[in-house]
């Protein structure tokens, strides 16, 4: 829960109910970072990577019927190394903030630890973070919660999606198998994407 100053500075503004969603991202950067470490092209291919690591969490909260307001990314990577390429580290921060700027979120802090212990890549990547984040939601009134309480039989969705670019956009090490790095700047999504392959392109979602 948000802590007790933030929760009285929302009371402050007529806000009586807050939402707290934290959320990963899976091993869609594992294909990233492999696909940077082995496609030749120069590209991180992290340049949508913070937008869906912010929206797994925002999805979650608007599908409450919240707004989404605050959001705050951790990055755990394997080793402090990680953290010293600077093309990459611009491009996932890059990305954090158009998320946060597509959904009227503030990006006021984070979490970057080295777990040299805990996280480890799959080979052949030589390292990849575990990347999350958390979502703060306010609702007004509180009566607007989506809690499922009044679903019926014979009650209709309107409309809800969650349709990715390509089916193994969340897969892990097994995507080595569908697709190689040689051929992955082939399979452009030819959609006018500034991302080389729908791998990594961000995921696409729409809400009733």
């Amino acid at each position: 829960m948000p802590k007790k100053g933030a929760k009285s500075e929302y009371a402050k503004a007529g806000v009586d109910y807050t939402k707290i969603e934290p959320e990963s991202l899976g091993n869609k950067n594992w294909i990233a970072e492999w696909m940077y470490q082995h496609a030749g092209t120069g590209r991180t291919y992290y340049e949508g990577i913070g937008i869906d690591t912010a929206l797994m969490a925002a999805n979650d909260v608007i599908c409450q019927g919240a707004l989404p307001v605050i959001y705050t990314d951790e990055v755990a990577a394997g080793d402090s190394e990680w953290f010293m390429d600077e093309r990459r580290s611009h491009d996932l921060a890059e990305s954090f903030y158009q998320a946060c700027e597509m959904c009227g979120m503030a990006l006021p802090a984070g979490e970057s630890p080295a777990l040299r212990y805990l996280v480890k890549a799959e080979l052949p990547v030589r390292s990849a973070p575990s990347l999350s984040g958390c979502v703060t939601g306010i609702i007004v009134p509180r009566s607007r919660m989506v809690t499922g309480e009044k679903l019926a039989v014979g009650d209709r969705i309107v409309r809800a999606s969650c349709q990715r670019d390509f089916p193994g956009d969340q897969a892990g090490p097994g995507v080595k198998r569908q697709v190689s790095p040689s051929t992955a700047e082939r399979q452009d999504p030819g959609r006018g994407s500034a991302h080389p392959h729908p791998l990594v392109c961000p995921a696409r979602r729409g809400f009733a």
